[in-house]
């Protein structure tokens, strides 16, 4: 059989998706749910929609799904792995800075320094679910990463030759 190499482009997450693939034929069936598995997760976890898990985390609910429970618990990895240099609970300060809605909107803003909460201290983990105590979460690097990394795990075995860049 000869490879082949196809690539798609998309966007997502506010920021270009773009996928290369080696296969025999065409991988219609690759593109399609790589879009709608960045689609899905956008919607599970986009600050710019009211109706996102996330947005119902930053206005005190509860959250029980697996995947927004891995990304929180990845965010704390992340958190201690930097020595606190990632802080997931960032979101107040960006807001403050003029990213508040989508980053190509963004204009104006007052940058300043400005006391950040801990996140082991904001994040509560009850069994699968997570509560925030107290801050804003911020999870779009994590988010974005971590569909790549979904994405793999769901494709990586018949498609062996992929790769996938979510904004750098």
């Amino acid at each position: 059989m000869t490879m082949m190499q196809f690539t798609e482009s998309f966007r997502a997450m506010d920021t270009d998706i773009d996928v290369i693939v080696e296969a025999s034929w065409p991988p219609s069936d690759l593109f399609i749910s790589l879009r709608l598995l960045f689609e899905e997760q956008e919607q599970r976890f986009s600050r710019f929609r009211e109706s996102s898990l996330f947005s119902r985390l930053n206005r005190g609910e509860s959250i029980t799904d697996p995947l927004f429970v891995r990304a929180c618990r990845l965010a704390l990895e992340a958190h201690a792995f930097t020595g606190g240099l990632y802080n997931p609970l960032v979101l107040r300060a960006l807001e403050e800075a003029g990213y508040s809605q989508s980053f190509d909107d963004v204009s104006g803003g007052a940058p300043r320094r400005q006391a950040v909460p801990d996140p082991r201290a904001c994040l509560a983990f009850v069994g699968e679910s997570v509560r925030l105590k107290e801050g804003a979460l911020d999870l779009g690097g994590i988010v974005k990463g971590g569909t790549v990394d979904l994405a793999f795990e769901l494709f990586e075995s018949r498609y062996p030759n992929l790769f996938i860049n979510a904004g750098g």
